[in-house]
């Protein structure tokens, strides 16, 4: 009956649901009777409501108690669902990519030695996605540690399954920048396929709407025709609308994911000389960062990295870049970093060497992460007074980056 009520409640309001869900998990816990549903009842109430407003590092030692819990019950199902929702909790945390790799793979081989298939493509998935964000994409071409592949499991896999694919796939287009694949724009809806199916929102779709307004505000960059940069941007606003709801139940776990949105709708929006996007993407730093989402800290690191090279900060620019890089690196998400690494190389080519000697990068994060504006005000062409540029070259870069009005 608990659990008949916490499903139909679950078509209500938050409010009402979050309500019988907290009365389920007290009855769950202090009755005698009800304790063999508790394992079941975490992964209803966690996984369809509490998430929005509770922190998602602690959901994830909630499902390990909920893990235990079913395993202590004989809920053996429901115990194997708990421990998978709190590896992938950990996972959107941004815990070290290795372990969520090993866990992963050690739950696939178990589900396989026990011979049960039936749940065996969600954890495959993650394994192959963490992979990837490690030693980069071609490891999805074929079969590593006798996990099956994505293809291997291409008939077996239900409605969610599907969804956690597309959502893995978006995010790697994100964070590789690898927006020219065939089936891109078909990864593109998240939010639409949720909203069309009916789904209920859990955690990892949350997440992968947030990635799909990630792509689109990037998307409205890259595109040259006015009305396709409209549409992404339109598209864009629309998730920030939504994510700033949930953000009134959970700072916590919504902030830095809404100021870097925001960064980016301003980034767009806004002219040259206004600074609005950068304290945007200042505070979104400092809001990953105080929140323990090292992997959001890279993203807005690097987008504000982006943000200050247009706005010719070069030195900025360098140092948010290395900050990303270092946060990606403490993820675990090499590959990642490599890309950046290799950017700076085509950004700043000659300048690079002196860049690497000349910028304090610890300094100037410390000023972005303290709050203190100083650090970013320091414009591309104070950097000249320390370099050995000739008047002509200077010129040219000027003209090159825009900055004469600047001086």
């Amino acid at each position: 009956m608990i659990v008949v009520i916490v499903r139909w409640t679950a078509q209500l309001t938050f409010d009402l649901h979050s309500y019988v869900g907290r009365l389920a998990l007290k009855l769950v816990k202090e009755e005698v009777s009800s304790k063999k549903h508790r394992s079941s009842i975490i992964i209803l109430v966690y996984q369809f409501t509490l998430f929005y407003c509770k922190p998602f590092q602690a959901i994830a030692s909630v499902h390990h108690l909920g893990y235990q819990a079913g395993m202590q019950n004989g809920t053996v199902i429901h115990a194997m669902l708990n421990i998978y929702f709190c590896h992938q909790m950990n996972y959107i945390t941004g815990q070290d990519l290795i372990t969520v790799q090993s866990n992963m793979k050690s739950f696939v081989i178990h589900q396989l030695n026990t011979n049960n298939k039936k749940f065996i493509a969600p954890p495959a998935l993650l394994h192959y996605h963490a992979l990837a964000l490690r030693e980069g994409l071609h490891v999805l071409d074929s079969r590593v540690d006798d996990v099956p592949t994505e293809l291997d499991m291409a008939s077996e896999k239900s409605a969610h399954d599907i969804m956690a694919g597309k959502i893995y796939s978006l995010t790697r287009a994100f964070l590789f920048r690898e927006f020219g694949s065939g089936n891109f724009l078909d990864l593109v809806n998240i939010s639409e396929s949720i909203d069309d199916e009916k789904s209920m929102i859990r955690p990892l779709f949350a997440i992968g709407i947030f990635y799909e307004g990630l792509v689109c505000f990037m998307q409205s960059f890259r595109v040259a025709d006015p009305s396709q940069r409209i549409t992404w941007v339109k598209r864009g606003q629309a998730i920030l609308a939504r994510m700033k709801c949930w953000c009134e139940y959970s700072t916590w776990n919504w902030e830095n994911k809404v100021l870097i949105l925001e960064a980016m709708k301003m980034d767009i929006l806004s002219n040259r000389d206004d600074d609005s996007a950068g304290l945007l993407y200042n505070n979104a730093i400092r809001s990953a960062h105080e929140h323990k989402f090292v992997h959001e800290e890279a993203i807005a690191s690097e987008l504000m990295g982006d943000f200050s090279f247009e706005q010719c900060r070069q030195s900025e620019a360098y140092a948010l870049y290395m900050h990303s890089i270092k946060c990606f690196r403490e993820w675990g998400a090499q590959a990642v970093a490599t890309r950046i690494e290799s950017s700076l190389k085509s950004k700043f080519a000659l300048r690079l060497s002196h860049l690497e000697k000349e910028v304090d990068v610890g300094d100037i994060m410390k000023g972005i992460l303290e709050g203190s504006t100083d650090v970013t005000t320091k414009r591309g062409i104070d950097e000249f007074l320390f370099s050995s540029q000739s008047l002509e070259q200077m010129k040219m870069w000027l003209e090159k980056n825009w900055c004469v009005g600047d001086m």
